[in-house]
């Protein structure tokens, strides 16, 4: 991969195009700066975790119900004496989970007086709707928010915006910090490769704004006459969620031999090509597909390499526009390699300044598109013999996503920020920290279902976190372990070897105790 300039990425948005955005609102502004900063005049922020995306996009995701309680790292942000969190949930969430999550910082007991957990839904009878939509139903919890933050400094965060999330902002009277549901083409797989060629950055080869199966065979003439010798296609339905709706196409046969082929005869083996698709190991009907794709999709060169991995960088637009960088990670994927299982910070040295650069080009060309919120952008690199290995994105995610918990606990448990020259955590005293994160770890047994079991475990084998080393395990989604067995875990360590060895001490307990 080319070398890119050491140097530290900041912009910060020319004048005139500040003026003219419709986002800029002083609300808006005073209570993020107030948020940001260690000191500052008082400011509520009100967290609504909700994961509205289509349903069929996530209703295969184990423990998806409990997943609003993997944004629990809000709470962290009472750390500094002017803050107030109002966190709000479907269920109620456990004193125990809570401040088992609040006894990693240094004051505890009063964070805890600045939380507010309020359940929108404590008796689970709006099962299967998004949290957005229980807490718009809910006029006791909404009439109760409205009133204590009357003439308060307050401020909405989500873990991604929709039309239902603005509309609950606008009930409370409050600002929106996070993207103008409007601007939502750009957070489509069709709007981010538009994005990407805003950004002059590398990027698939593809055809999108995809919408019917006549403009999706199209598209596969198209993209095939310029890549005769591919042998597979990546089929991306504009809002798939953590590798759903994604799709392999594979040719049974060359181009040269399809070009032969009679109009009739082509039709035909696109009908077949286009009716064997697989998404994660299912085939839609021909309703559902159509239904699906006439919300848009896109085409994608597939990238054949002996060695891939996926890099992210994140970055977040504050309301004045201005760009700053807070990340890169190396993402772990399931075998199927779509699959977002965790995530290791920060992304490996050979891509890492590439994958900085390329993601503050993004969050720029975000910004002049009047985007405001937290951006992420997934990447591919591929490694072939006797090649240098090529970087390409893949994805913006114009929200919260899978390394937004990890970043954000150990931020605020370290009071620490971004080192983009070694691609680590400082903290205050100068101490650089890395870490791990996994979501999907998955116990057996009864004991393997007992939060209080596995807080136990981890104290007594020194494996949870420590203020005074400032390492080891922080577990999250905890709630979701008593019904599926199943959490996540944060690790933070001083460097990679203690990552490997703490990691590896971890599973050892577990499976001595036949957790997993």
């Amino acid at each position: 991969m080319r070398q890119l300039e050491n140097k530290k990425l900041s912009w910060s948005q020319p004048l005139q195009t500040q003026q003219s955005r419709d986002v800029l609102d002083t609300n808006l502004n005073r209570a993020v700066r107030a948020l940001e900063n260690s000191q500052g005049e008082d400011v509520t922020l009100v967290c609504l975790p909700s994961l509205t995306f289509e349903a069929e996009h996530i209703k295969d995701i184990l423990g998806i119900s409990h997943y609003e309680v993997r944004c629990l790292w809000e709470v962290l942000n009472a750390s500094k004496e002017h803050v107030k969190v109002i966190f709000i949930s479907s269920r109620p969430i456990s004193d125990f989970i809570l401040d088992d999550m609040l006894s990693n910082l240094p004051n505890p007991k009063m964070a805890r007086e600045r939380v507010q957990i309020l359940s929108v839904d404590p008796d689970n009878t709006l099962e299967g709707i998004p949290l957005v939509e229980k807490a718009l139903k809910n006029e006791a919890v909404l009439n109760e928010l409205k009133s204590s933050l009357k003439d308060e400094l307050a401020v909405l965060r989500c873990f991604v915006t929709t039309p239902k999330e603005k509309d609950f902002a606008l009930r409370l009277g409050i600002p929106l910090w996070g993207m103008d549901p409007a601007l939502n083409f750009y957070h489509s797989k069709s709007g981010n490769h538009a994005l990407f060629e805003q950004a002059d950055i590398p990027r698939a080869d593809h055809e999108r704004e995809i919408k019917s199966l006549r403009s999706l065979k199209t598209a596969i003439k198209k993209l095939w006459s310029r890549w005769p010798d591919a042998k597979r296609f990546m089929f991306k339905f504009d809002h798939g969620v953590s590798g759903n709706g994604l799709a392999l196409m594979s040719f049974e046969m060359n181009y040269n031999d399809f070009f032969d082929l009679s109009i009739g005869e082509k039709n035909q083996y696109l009908d077949q090509l286009i009716h064997t698709l697989e998404f994660k190991g299912k085939k839609l009907s021909k309703k559902d597909f159509v239904s699906q794709i006439s919300r848009g999709a896109v085409l994608e060169r597939f990238f054949e390499g002996e060695k891939k991995t996926s890099p992210s960088g994140q970055a977040v637009i504050h309301p004045d526009g201005n760009v700053e960088l807070l990340s890169t990670h190396e993402q772990i994927l399931a075998p199927c390699g779509v699959t977002y299982l965790g995530c290791k910070f920060p992304a490996n040295s050979q891509s890492r300044r590439e994958v900085e650069n390329y993601t503050f080009e993004v969050a720029k060309t975000l910004s002049f598109n009047g985007v405001i919120g937290p951006v992420s952008v997934d990447f591919l690199v591929v490694e072939e013999k006797r090649k240098e290995p090529s970087i390409y994105a893949i994805e913006i995610n114009i929200r919260q996503g899978g390394t937004t918990h990890p970043f954000q606990s150990a931020k605020n448990i370290l009071a620490a920020q971004y080192n983009q020259e070694t691609g680590s955590l400082e903290d205050p005293e100068g101490d650089h920290r890395i870490y791990a994160s996994y979501d999907n770890l998955v116990l057996n047994g009864k004991n393997g279902r007992d939060i209080h079991v596995l807080r136990r475990l981890m104290q007594e084998h020194g494996l949870a976190y420590n203020k005074q080393t400032k390492s080891g395990f922080i577990f999250h989604m905890m709630s979701a372990l008593e019904e599926f067995g199943k959490c996540g875990y944060t690790l933070i360590a001083r460097d990679q070897r203690q990552r490997i060895s703490l990691e590896r001490k971890l599973f050892k307990v577990l499976q001595e105790f036949s957790l997993v």
